[in-house]
């Protein structure tokens, strides 16, 4: 029942049991109604006729030679006591004898018991001792709809049958393209993703087959760039940490010459592990900055964020400029993450760096100016990963980019008033 084949058969069968159900209930009913009717119109006509007749003549005159009905028979009742009885139906005139037809009154027909069986009876009195009574078999008419409702439901029976055929046909032929679609899919191994043949079939099914294959398209893509961003990861890594282990396995090795020997051994590795440690943390950033979450804006004091530059920024010859006080909703954390990256990448040819904040109803931009080297000729490729042009690890713009992308902002690298380089991020401002 798991299968959309098994779900909708069984919603088309039980649609068409309703449907048989319903219209073998509504066909009975209307079956009865008419019936019902027949026989009504049938007694008040018969008690007209009798009247009308015995206007002339005594009724047992006319009750004697009244021809046999096929539905109804008249009864004359005097004191409670059948007088005469006109020539009808057996089954009524026997029911007559037991049922009390003094208490019908009225043209209305009526219903009265009449032991096992029920009549359906209409009566006119003619004088202050006698009435005329016409009575009809009631459980026919009832017998006669239940027989139809029967009939019915076994035509809706075979037809319910034919019709779940039919929809499991039906069926089979609209879910066989996307059946075709899954094994097409899981043929294709994982480590060749490629595009599925798109299946003859309903637009639908193409319709699913066209976004597969795009999906299919783009898991590939990144599954590429993944596979050179991890290979580049662990090149780059290599380097520090094969010279780490270098210095660390000579001074196993050979012992420490002099203090100043073990401590410049000692402080290249140091420097190399925490190289590496920054490209780790880096390359998480990156990594992460995919997933919902990365960034958690809040309302943030826009002197608040400068007063925290300052403070992360303390021990190097960098100026921040004093923001007007405003609110924006920014992850605080992560855009201190994006200044210091741009800090430390300026400072490696730099001697002045300044960090500028400027606020507008629309836009927040912070902006890093240095008076170094500037820019190489292919400046926007540094915001790639691993693309570097003073010997770094080539994530820091990277990361940078990624920060300001989270928060539906743009990084934008310019030619510094100073003579050097500035990178500009640019925040929504509401």
């Amino acid at each position: 029942m798991n299968t959309l084949r098994a779900r909708v058969l069984t919603v088309a069968v039980l649609g068409l049991a309703f449907t048989v159900a319903l219209l073998t209930a509504s066909t009975a009913w209307l079956a009865y109604q008419r019936s019902l009717d027949v026989l009504d119109d049938d007694l008040q006509r018969q008690l007209v006729h009798i009247l009308t007749e015995a206007a002339q003549r005594p009724v047992q005159e006319v009750l004697a030679e009244e021809p046999p009905a096929s539905r109804v028979a008249t009864f004359l009742v005097s004191d409670g006591r059948i007088v005469a009885a006109s020539r009808g139906p057996q089954d009524v005139l026997t029911a007559a004898d037991v049922a009390d037809l003094s208490s019908v009154q009225g043209v209305t027909p009526v219903n009265i018991e009449a032991g096992d069986t029920t009549l359906r009876s209409v009566s006119q009195q003619i004088n202050s001792s006698q009435t005329v009574v016409v009575a009809g078999e009631y459980d026919a008419v009832r017998a006669g709809a239940w027989r139809f409702a029967g009939l019915i439901a076994g035509v809706g029976l075979g037809c319910l049958v034919l019709g779940s055929l039919g929809t499991s046909w039906a069926l089979n032929r609209a879910v066989r393209p996307v059946r075709d679609l899954a094994s097409a899919t899981s043929r294709v191994p994982a480590e060749q993703l490629r595009p599925v043949p798109v299946p003859d079939g309903p637009r639908e099914v193409v319709e699913v087959a066209v976004e597969l294959n795009g999906l299919l398209d783009r898991v590939r893509t990144e599954d590429a760039r993944r596979n050179r961003f991890l290979a580049t990861l662990s090149h780059e890594m290599r380097t520090p940490l094969t010279v780490a282990r270098g210095q660390l396995e000579a001074l196993a090795l050979y012992g420490p010459g002099d203090d100043q020997d073990a401590q410049v051994t000692a402080g290249v590795a140091v420097e190399e592990i925490a190289r590496a440690s920054a490209m780790l943390d880096a390359f998480l950033s990156l990594a992460r900055s995919q997933e919902p979450g990365f960034v958690v804006k809040q309302p943030t004091y826009l002197p608040d964020v400068a007063q925290d530059l300052r403070l992360r920024l303390s021990a190097m010859p960098v100026t921040v400029e004093q923001p007007s006080a405003a609110t924006v909703p920014l992850d605080s954390e992560r855009v201190g993450q994006a200044v210091l990256n741009c800090v430390t990448n300026a400072l490696r040819t730099a001697s002045v760096v300044q960090v500028g904040i400027d606020h507008s109803p629309t836009w927040l931009t912070i902006t890093v100016d240095d008076d170094g080297d500037g820019w190489p000729t292919d400046r926007n490729a540094l915001l790639q990963p691993f693309t570097s042009g003073s010997g770094s690890s080539g994530l820091g713009l990277a990361v940078v980019d990624a920060i300001t992308r989270a928060h539906a902002g743009e990084v934008e690298l310019l030619d510094s008033p100073l003579g050097g380089a500035r990178v500009s991020m640019r925040f929504p401002a509401s």
